[in-house]
């Protein structure tokens, strides 16, 4: 569908352009939900969930940030494609005109697509494009589904516990004073003992290695209390470091 006198078609875009059209910090949390409730009924075959700024406040944490979007991490996807599935689901929905999606072939492990939100797609005040960023998580199993999601306002979401793994492993890899202030944030909202009971969880297929270095900093930084139960997490015995 072509719908303009360009004959471009505006339900894709170019994916050398990835800024969002507006600042998404003025959107509203309900226009936020919305589009993530469409993306994830979207993609309802598949095990998904939200994470990031938005799984923080709706799971009762204050975490309000500038330039904020949607962030959805999926898997397992059937195949050795996972993309090519995802894509195939959402494809589906682009006679709707809600959506935009690339137009060509992404490559990374990030698919970003745009949700209209407000009248007439849905009963938020205001209307706004969201930004939705889908990642591929592969460390996520039907067989752990409890671990991984709960429902909020008919949104599945990821549990803190899931979310302190993913932030885990993204201030080992970036070492973003956001990622350590959300790993603080989930420890005091849920409590080190609740993390620690279902540690298993939280380090499968892990290494413990890996993070010696983050642990290393942790301590210069005066970080004793995450450190220590980064430590309980992964059975190691501070002492002996």
């Amino acid at each position: 569908m072509c719908d303009n006198e360009y004959g471009i078609d505006e339900r894709l875009y170019d994916i050398a352009a990835l800024e969002s059209d507006e600042e998404s910090s003025s959107i509203p949390v309900e226009n936020l939900c919305s589009a993530a409730k469409f993306t994830t009924n979207a993609l309802g075959e598949l095990i998904c969930g939200v994470i990031g700024g938005l799984a923080v406040i709706l799971s009762g944490m204050n975490a309000l940030r500038e330039d904020e979007d949607v962030n959805i991490a999926v898997g397992p996807a059937r195949g050795r494609e996972p993309w090519r599935e995802i894509r195939k689901l959402l494809d589906t929905h682009l006679e709707s005109g809600r959506i935009r999606l690339p137009a060509s072939r992404l490559t990374g492990d990030t698919l970003r697509l745009y949700v209209r939100t407000g009248k007439p797609w849905d009963n938020c005040k205001q209307q706004h494009q969201v930004e939705v960023d889908i990642l591929y998580k592969h460390e996520v199993t039907k067989e752990e589904r409890g671990f991984w999601l709960q429902t909020i306002k008919d949104i599945p979401v990821f549990t803190l516990p899931a979310m302190f793994r993913f932030k885990l492993v993204a201030y080992n890899t970036r070492r973003a004073s956001r990622d350590l202030d959300d790993l603080n944030m989930i420890i005091t909202t849920i409590g080190r003992d609740k993390l620690l009971a279902v540690k298993e969880n939280i380090v499968r297929h892990m290494v413990a290695d890996d993070y010696l270095e983050m642990m290393d900093d942790l301590e210069d930084e005066g970080m004793g209390e995450i450190r220590q139960l980064i430590l309980d997490l992964f059975d190691i015995d501070g002492s002996q470091m």
